[in-house]
């Protein structure tokens, strides 16, 4: 009697359990095809979109630094606003000089990001790489691994950028002459 009753339970505990996952399917399925509230464009730089999951990244990283800075305690930071457009005319000259990076061949190898990732002291304990200390850092700023090396990459791009220019010289006829 409680095999039969064991099989009867097993067979509706099945059709409740289907029952449930269906309107779980849909919505994940959902999901995939749907626009998150990260997925608006916040500017579009020669193609390339800003999301406003980006510009609001970029925005709590200035007012961390804002409030990080000595004597902050006491004056008032910008407003939301104000920092806003900062951050957002900052995000654009860094897309700019980012596609200009990638458009002269310019490229960060993946060995390199590692290096900086294990050199960065604020990832180390006892001078070592210490994993759970890099995951808790990139959550305090909103940050995957695969979006911070992203971020590295484009930041070492640009940097790479500009130390090309100011690392070169040019010189006019009259001073070759000369």
């Amino acid at each position: 009697m409680l095999q039969n009753l064991r099989e009867r339970l097993k067979g509706i505990a099945t059709l409740i359990i289907v029952l449930i996952a269906i309107p779980f399917v849909f919505v994940g399925v959902d999901s995939f095809f749907s626009k998150g509230p990260g997925d608006d464009v916040a500017a579009t730089v020669n193609g390339d979109n800003l999301t406003e999951l980006e510009l609001r990244r970029a925005l709590a990283i200035e007012k961390q630094r804002l409030v990080s800075q000595p004597g902050a305690e006491n004056g008032a930071l910008p407003s939301d606003g104000q920092l806003r457009h900062t951050v957002q005319q900052r995000l654009v000259r860094e897309t700019l000089l980012s596609q200009n990076a990638r458009k002269e061949g310019l490229a960060v190898a993946p060995v390199t990001i590692a290096e900086i990732l294990q050199k960065e002291a604020a990832f180390q304990l006892d001078g070592h790489f210490n994993a759970d200390r890099y995951t808790l850092y990139l959550r305090q700023i909103g940050y995957t691994p695969q979006t911070y090396g992203m971020f590295l990459r484009h930041q070492i791009l640009i940097s790479q950028l500009a130390g090309g220019i100011t690392g070169s010289q040019f010189l006019t006829t009259p001073e070759l002459e000369l």
